[in-house]
């Protein structure tokens, strides 16, 4: 139970910590591609750590469900570093989790 309540909170604590580092990228002169390219390639770094550390192999029945999920998680990714770029900072993380849909 207590696995699953730190990998929220670490996801969390990544989420909020992603627009001061996409802010403080711009202001160095990065580009959001460049900056969504360096997520992506520490994502798959990170991944491929806990791949070769696993004890268990890979097992690939839901893949297809991984590949949506991941698809959705990268269009967010991608939009959220747009929005962090071109608004305050705090704005498109309020509105990434109070949108409730289209009513």
């Amino acid at each position: 139970m207590w696995k699953y309540v730190l990998l929220v909170l670490a996801a969390g604590c990544s989420l909020g910590s992603l627009s001061t580092i996409t802010k403080i990228g711009i202001a160095r002169g990065f580009s959001v591609g460049e900056l969504l390219a360096g997520q992506f390639i520490i994502g798959w770094l990170i991944l491929l750590i806990l791949l070769l550390h696993s004890k268990q192999k890979p097992n690939f029945k839901g893949a297809k469900y991984l590949l949506v999920g991941g698809t959705m998680f990268g269009c967010v990714s991608i939009f959220y570093t747009l929005a962090v770029s071109k608004l305050p900072a705090q704005l498109p993380y309020c509105f990434c989790f109070s949108s409730r849909g289209l009513d």
